[in-house]
């Protein structure tokens, strides 16, 4: 279920101006559907000839006084509260508007990316072109191929504030708080082709958001690349692999650029099946607009990491999840470690190991890796430096941190449970 607001949609990059116009756009292509929605309005004595090229579009008139001329025919049509108009054969038309303006509630087929305002010619540019004019940074992978993860998530729930504390003394430069159309909020650890994601929930969003992550706090997500989530999800459903929902989900965000200029990011997904992932979630993202995510400012760290080195499961049945994720990115990925199984996916390596190999690999209690549950449980950031990372946690005075096996490795205590390592690579 989608929900949203005017007042919301207000406050984002979503809501245009044109000369005598505004357009609030509620739903839009971003969000997965057929059709987008806007909240329009013409102001009082404006006449705008239009010329929908490239959509159909139906108008339904909430309030206000005017009229719209079909150009083909020269009929004069008067259009008042409760009036509806179709231009269903890319009508090229005058609308002029009245005493008060007109207030217009507006459904756009294909849908619009959100941000388009009339050409010359009175139309909107078609889909296709908006999207090859985007430009994506050359650091952005939305283009990449399946195997590749895209991100982690480490799920602080009520706790988003105590977690952005700990990574920032752990030498993470977060990007500013983000909040999800779903009622969620964020910050990111940005890299060079990954990143991880804290995300929680502020308290006036708790009833909103309701249990809509549904998993232990801690590191809880595992997401892979996709290109076109849509295309994915018909690839996946005709492999049979199981599917959450029934089409890929849409959901943005709002993004507060260092310039002071508000744009909004949007995704597709494609998630696993709940019942095949226990305690976490496995999921593919279409980034629909890298060039929010992966910015340089947000790229460099006190710490000097550049991207995800290791995601580690801990669990007593390595194979099954394995076959999972080897259905989903596979074939033929996974192969034998000592104790368990591994996905080289890139520079990222997935290890579904017990939770006595995880203890000798990180060097922390076996009773503490994973509360006797199958979870993912420990993240190894690659770093330039080893010595950077020491002075950030000698500085910062985090307790109980270790070096293993060339690995530096802070406890789950100390990084919003999650057991947190990092390695020179």
């Amino acid at each position: 279920m989608i929900v949203t607001s005017v007042d919301e949609k207000r406050a984002t990059d979503l809501h245009v101006r044109g000369e005598g116009w505004s357009s609030t756009r509620l739903l839009v292509r971003g969000d997965g559907l057929d059709y987008s929605l806007n909240d329009t309005y013409v102001d009082e004595g404006v006449e705008m000839r239009l010329h929908y090229k490239n959509h159909v579009e139906t108008n339904y008139c909430v309030s206000g006084a005017g009229e719209v001329v079909d150009l083909a025919t020269g009929q004069v049509h008067a259009i008042g509260p409760g009036s509806v108009y179709t231009l269903d054969k890319h009508d090229e038309h005058i609308v002029r508007a009245g005493k008060g303006g007109l207030h217009f509630v507006c459904v756009f087929t294909p849908p619009l990316e959100g941000h388009e305002t009339h050409g010359s010619d009175g139309s909107y540019p078609a889909a296709d072109a908006m999207e090859e004019g985007r430009q994506a940074p050359s650091a952005a992978p939305g283009s990449s191929t399946l195997s590749r993860v895209d991100h982690a998530v480490i799920y602080a729930g009520a706790g988003l504030d105590s977690a952005v504390e700990q990574f920032t003394r752990l030498g993470f430069h977060l990007t500013p708080r983000g909040h999800h159309s779903m009622g969620s909020s964020n910050h990111l650890a940005i890299f060079e082709s990954d990143y991880f994601e804290l995300l929680g929930v502020e308290p006036q969003n708790v009833a909103r958001f309701g249990d809509g992550w549904n998993h232990p706090l801690g590191l809880s997500g595992l997401v892979f690349k996709t290109a076109d989530a849509r295309a994915l999800w018909r690839e996946l459903s005709a492999r049979g692999v199981p599917l959450e929902g029934d089409a890929p989900a849409a959901f943005n965000r709002p993004v507060d650029l260092p310039d002071g200029h508000r744009e909004t990011a949007r995704f597709r997904t494609v998630r696993l099946a709940a019942d095949s992932v226990p305690n976490g979630r496995v999921f593919f993202c279409e980034q629909i607009t890298p060039e929010l995510v992966w910015r340089p400012e947000w790229q460099r760290h006190p710490n000097g990491a550049t991207g995800i080195l290791e995601y580690a499961v801990a669990t007593r049945d390595p194979s099954s999840l394995a076959s999972v994720l080897d259905s989903a990115v596979g074939p033929d990925l996974v192969k034998p470690v000592d104790g368990g199984l591994q996905l080289q996916l890139g520079p990222t390596r997935v290890v579904l190991l017990t939770p006595e190999e995880i203890a000798v690999r990180y060097g922390v209690p076996a009773r503490d890796v994973s509360g006797g549950i199958p979870r993912p449980v420990a993240l190894t950031v690659r770093v330039s430096s080893l010595d950077a990372v020491r002075g950030v946690v000698q500085r910062a005075r985090i307790i109980g941190v270790r070096e293993v096996d060339g690995r530096l490795v802070v406890p789950a205590a100390g990084a919003a449970g999650v057991v947190l390592g990092f390695a020179q690579a």
